[in-house]
């Protein structure tokens, strides 16, 4: 049987739930940014080709696709406005992925949503959530687990 991918979501009391998607992400993104490099003295840097520099940390961020997929004809928007209202509360921005052996803790920091099937009378049966998840403070150093 194949293993779904779960979000695993922080809830009012603070306990964690876990959300089962419907369909497993056909691909998985990972992407670093690096952090801003300041130097001590920049003069002194250029007139004495001293290497006087912090650099800060990155972030190291997944992202991937989910397909909300509702067969019985039932309006989807319900469930996807469900998943962008995350991006409002600041507690349950906190999320991991997990899938099989992969699995990702960081913060939702964009989503977008689109509606690609509809039903005779006009309203989304099948949709896909773009998500982002950004681990800060990312020091370049990607753990076994992803």
């Amino acid at each position: 049987m194949l293993k779904k991918a779960v979000l695993t979501v922080p809830g009012e009391t603070g306990d964690l739930y876990p959300i089962e998607v419907q369909y497993n992400p056909s691909t998985l993104n990972l992407s670093v940014s690096a952090g801003a490099v300041s130097y001590e003295n920049p003069q002194t840097h250029v007139m004495n080709n001293q290497a006087d520099q912090n650099t800060d940390s990155g972030e190291l961020t997944l992202s991937f696709d989910l397909i909300i997929d509702d067969a019985g004809g039932r309006d989807v928007r319900k469930t996807i406005q469900g998943f962008l209202g995350m991006l409002f509360q600041e507690s349950a921005r906190k999320i991991i992925f997990s899938w099989g052996d992969v699995h990702f803790a960081g913060e939702a920091e964009r989503m977008n949503a689109s509606f690609d099937m509809f039903s005779s009378d006009g309203r989304p049966i099948r949709g896909k959530v773009h998500m982002e998840i950004v681990q800060h403070d990312f020091k370049g150093v990607v753990n076994s687990e992803l």
